[in-house]
């Protein structure tokens, strides 16, 4: 079974039975594997040796809105090299060669582009960091990046606001240092805004600037319209939106019902810190939070436990900039260098292990 990679879960999980290309992948990879090597053997190695990344989209030029899929074959620049001169050829034999192996027509079509993780398309291309994806009030504009980083501290890393009732915050301020223990940065209202500052102002900012949104719902949060406005803006700029129910009457409504929840059982981190480095739209800052506290974990099993949490992010969600930094702090930090998992990141990041 060849491994690969989902770009978007949100999309795929919504309408699974529109991409028959994706549920089906496992075989289709074999009998095209198969397939294309009957013609052409330097195309057949392309899609043994290739990191695979599968992204469903939709034409929206059409009424109603086509679903596609694009599949991203990552080779090393060494051998993309050699055969970039001819990767639209090898491109349109994967593709033909899926119209031969797909088992029903129609079926989806396939984009296939083959790239080097060097050009692969940034995960944090996404406008929402410095342009809201929609215009809700001409008061609202693109925050100046000195207004982030007042609101924020370190604009680098994951900017989580905290939607809660009033009467929840001493649950929202537990999970917002939690949530500084991984090196993320997230707002509770009424402990980041100062008494002299315009309230609506501030949560205005925060929530047109913040990465994502985790909603603590309790029995009466939908009632209240700052939650809701808060979560309806968040839901609009398409960031993530993680619900939690603080019990077992809390019941997400309106467009919030639709988000899968979890309990609040448990460590809610835990549920959390899986989907932001996974998340294209959230994984890169993600990756510098926890970056920047894993030098000052102090034994080996913190050190493990921030290693595999970083192995989860697809390689090429990695900037070059992040992977220097975790290279550099391989080298330097003894504690790192004796994790195990920090050497499978290492690897899989293709950097070279510490010298003796």
């Amino acid at each position: 079974m060849r491994k690969f990679t989902l770009t978007s879960t949100v999309i795929y999980d919504a309408d699974r039975d529109s991409y028959p290309f994706i549920a089906r992948f496992d075989t289709i990879i074999e009998l095209l594997v198969s397939h294309v090597g009957l013609t052409d053997t330097t195309t057949q190695k392309i899609l043994t040796d290739s990191e695979i990344y599968l992204t469903p989209l939709y034409y929206t030029e059409t009424s109603p809105p086509q679903p596609y899929v694009q599949m991203d074959l990552c080779v090393d620049r060494e051998y993309y090299i050699k055969i970039c001169g001819d990767k639209s050829r090898h491109a349109d034999l994967i593709k033909e060669s899926i119209r031969a192996v797909m088992p029903a027509r129609p079926s989806n079509k396939v984009d296939v582009n083959i790239l080097t993780h060097d050009l692969s398309p940034p995960v944090d291309d996404d406008p929402w960091r410095t342009i809201p994806q929609y215009q809700f009030g001409k008061d609202i504009e693109t925050l100046a990046p000195d207004v982030v980083k007042g609101l924020w501290g370190d604009p680098e890393i994951l900017h989580v606001f905290i939607s809660h009732k009033s009467d929840q915050s001493r649950r929202a301020r537990n999970l917002k240092h939690q949530l500084l223990d991984y090196g993320i940065s997230s707002f509770v209202a009424h402990e980041n805004i100062a008494p002299n500052t315009e309230w609506q102002m501030s949560v205005q900012q925060t929530i047109f600037s913040c990465d994502a949104l985790v909603a603590l719902v309790c029995d009466n949060f939908s009632p209240s319209p700052w939650t809701d406005q808060e979560v309806g803006i968040a839901l609009g700029r398409q960031i993530p939106v993680h619900c939690v129910r603080l019990s077992t009457t809390a019941k997400p409504a309106g467009f919030l019902a639709k988000v899968q929840a979890f309990p609040h059982q448990g460590n809610i981190v835990e549920h959390l810190l899986p989907h932001f480095i996974t998340d294209p739209r959230t994984v890169r800052p993600a990756i510098s939070s926890l970056l920047s506290i894993l030098p000052y974990r102090a034994d080996g099993r913190p050190v493990d436990e921030v290693a595999l949490l970083l192995l989860k992010a697809p390689a090429t969600a990695w900037q070059t900039t992040q992977k220097d930094r975790f290279s550099r702090l391989y080298h330097r930090r003894p504690v790192i260098r004796k994790s195990p998992q920090a050497q499978l990141l290492l690897d899989k990041l293709g950097r070279e292990p510490a010298e003796a």
